[in-house]
């Protein structure tokens, strides 16, 4: 049974409420991959593909700030709203009792306790990309000189 976000299953051309048909934004996602060079602990040792996740690259406001990011967050705290937001990865876990390691479910599809079988920065890489889109080169715009961000 899939855990995905109910987001990724709507349908566009549903009317709204009041009958009409006004802009709304598109269902994406997007594949975010640790860089080294900024994540230096998710480096992939020689010769394995860096660490990738596909996340939902359609956040709003509200689902964003709903992300827990304050000193005193637990991480049960941060893996219950990020799971369903992480699509698809390429995370693995060590089995002992096969001695190999084995592909892990993404959090969408096996709820947030999949996350207890990778390193916490998994899990800290994963809130700045969906908080903060902190895997993209965004050019630096002015500062906001108000809290609303009118403008």
């Amino acid at each position: 049974m899939s855990r995905k976000s109910a987001v990724i299953e709507l349908v566009p051309e549903v009317q709204a409420p009041n009958g009409t048909h006004g802009w709304r934004p598109q269902v994406s996602t997007r594949r975010v991959t640790a860089d080294p060079e900024q994540f230096p602990k998710l480096a992939a040792p020689d010769g394995v593909e860096p660490f990738w996740a596909e996340i939902r690259d359609d956040l709003t406001f509200a689902e964003a700030e709903r992300i827990p990011f304050e000193a005193s967050t637990t991480f049960a705290e941060q893996w219950a709203v990020i799971a369903p937001m992480v699509l698809a990865w390429n995370a693995t876990a060590y089995d002992p009792t096969t001695n190999t390691w084995e592909a892990v479910p993404p959090p969408a599809d096996a709820g947030p306790d999949v996350f207890k079988t990778q390193v916490k920065y998994v899990t800290t890489f994963l809130v700045l990309c969906l908080k903060y889109n902190a895997d993209l080169n965004l050019p630096k715009g002015p500062k906001r000189s108000d809290a609303t961000g009118a403008g």
